[in-house]
């Protein structure tokens, strides 16, 4: 199957029950007794938890160190536009949006030839400059 970014390997969880352009979105309305995975902190649950796959990819992809811990937790916020105090209290879906995110702007970068780090910075103000127009 293809990942999240075109031609990458499949994310930790997308080989399970793909949705439109293999990406995979745990349905919050799944019935009684489900997990609802749009409820923060469920980023860490079940046995696809997403915190330790996304500071994988900050990691080995983006070079993020452990000593920029605030910025990685800096970059989910960004991505999601939202206020964000603990990588925790992401939910399942937002953590899978940050990967699908992250995977595709990789593939972005490679394709064109970039350093993965150096594009997901230029993406990150693209989106800061339009925030700041739009007013949000």
């Amino acid at each position: 199957m293809t990942g999240a970014g075109g031609d990458l390997p499949p994310l930790p969880g997308e080989e399970d029950a793909p949705g439109p352009g293999g990406l995979v979105r745990q349905n919050s309305e799944a019935g009684p007794g489900a997990p609802d995975y749009d409820t923060p902190g469920t980023a860490t649950s079940g046995p696809h938890g997403q915190l330790t796959a996304i500071w994988t990819v900050l990691g080995t992809v983006y070079h993020f160190d452990k000593d920029e811990k605030d910025q990685a937790r800096g970059v989910c916020a960004q991505i999601l536009n939202i206020k964000l105090k603990s990588s925790a209290d992401l939910s399942y879906n937002q953590a899978r949006t940050v990967l699908d995110t992250l995977a595709h702007w990789e593939k972005q970068a490679l394709d064109r030839g970039d350093n993965p780090r150096a594009y997901l910075l230029e993406m990150l103000e693209a989106a800061k400059k339009a925030r700041e127009v739009t007013g949000e």
